[in-house]
This record gives C-alpha cells, structure tokens and sequence, in this order.
C-alpha cells in the first residue's frame, strides 16, 4: 500500500522509520498545522462579524425594507463563510497520517521527509505485508536454466549483503532485455517468505 499526501502542505514529523512494523491505525506522518489553523482562526472570525452584522439588521428590518433585503444577502454571505470554516476544519482531520493497513514500512530515509513540501497525492512511504513482498533479480541466460518456478532461493542484497534473504521463485521471464550494461539479462521474481524481513525496494 503507498500512503500518498492527501493534501498539499509541510511535513512536520515521521513517526516511523524503514521495515518498521506497523498495526493498522498506527501514527506514520504529520503535517504542519500553523498555517492551516491560522486560515481556521480567521474564518472563525469572518463568521463571527457577519453574525454581529445579521443580529444589526435584524433590529432595523422592522423599520427599513432596504435593510431587510440586505439582510438576505448577509445571511448568504454567512453561510458562504460557515461552508469555508467547515472546509478548512476537514483539512485539520488530514494532518495526521496513520497506516492504512498493517505491515512493514518501506522508507529510505525519513529525515528527507521532515520540512518537506509535498503535493497532494506525492508517495510518501509504502506499507507492505510480508507475504506479498517480492524481489525482481536478474539473470543470465545460463542461470535461467538452472532454476524453475517452486525452487528455494536466498537474496543477498547490496545493502545488506550478510543477511540473505529467503524465498521461492515465483516466475521466471523468458524474454530478453538489454541492461544498462549491455548484458543480456532475464527476470525472476522471488516470493519472500513471511518471516523474512522484506527488503528496502522490489
């Protein structure tokens, strides 16, 4: 699952940190809230005149005709306002991020996080679970007859090259690509095992 901003705004902390496990609910990331509950305290404040002025005209209406359809429009006005106060108060309920789901944490480095600007619907970080994580490894064209689907593997990544990671290969791909370094690859993917501890990327 990629947990993406749900608005724009500033990152104020990240609560959490890479292949973290999480519950469902759990707190991962806030937003900064000043500017946000500044907009929040002068629409509060927009409302509350308007509201002074609606109780003003209603005391002259009785008099005044004209008064009376200048209070129509101030009572428009207002519950144009209180609809502006009710928009701004839901985007207070979206500065606090919690998991959608319960997992692993995949994040590089949260600190990149902290003081960032982010735009709605920009990844933040991603929550997997460890039966669906998979590892795309490339081949040479001799390896790739030397496993088959089913086969137990381990995966020892760059990051962590003393921690090989267990799995199964889950399909192997028969059709050829030119890496970066001109050498004829093909792709598995290996299945990690529920009790390995999923790696940093795919």
């Amino acid at each position: 699952h990629i947990v993406t901003a749900p608005m724009n705004g500033v990152i104020k902390s990240v609560k959490v940190k890479g292949n973290d496990v999480v519950q469902k609910g759990d707190f991962l990331v806030s937003y900064d809230d000043m500017e946000i509950k500044g907009k929040q305290r002068i629409a509060a404040q927009t409302i509350n005149i308007s509201a002074s002025e609606i109780v003003k005209q209603e005391r002259n209406s009785f008099f005044d005709s004209g008064i009376r359809n200048k209070l129509e429009e101030s009572k428009a006005d207002r519950a144009v306002k209180t609809l502006e106060y009710q928009a701004i108060s839901a985007q207070l309920n979206k500065l606090t991020l919690f998991a959608p789901q319960s997992g692993t944490v995949i994040l590089d480095d949260p600190t990149m996080l902290i003081g960032k600007p982010v735009k709605v619907g920009e990844k933040l970080l991603s929550i997997v679970d460890p039966k669906d994580v998979e590892i795309e490894k490339l081949l040479t064209a001799h390896e790739t007859h030397a496993i088959q689907k089913g086969d137990d593997v381990s995966v020892f990544l760059d990051n962590a090259p003393f921690e090989p990671i267990k799995g199964v290969i889950d399909r192997v791909m028969y059709e050829p690509f030119l890496t970066p370094s001109n050498i004829v690859s093909y792709k598995a993917y290996v299945k990690v095992q529920a009790h390995a501890t999923p790696p940093h990327g795919r």
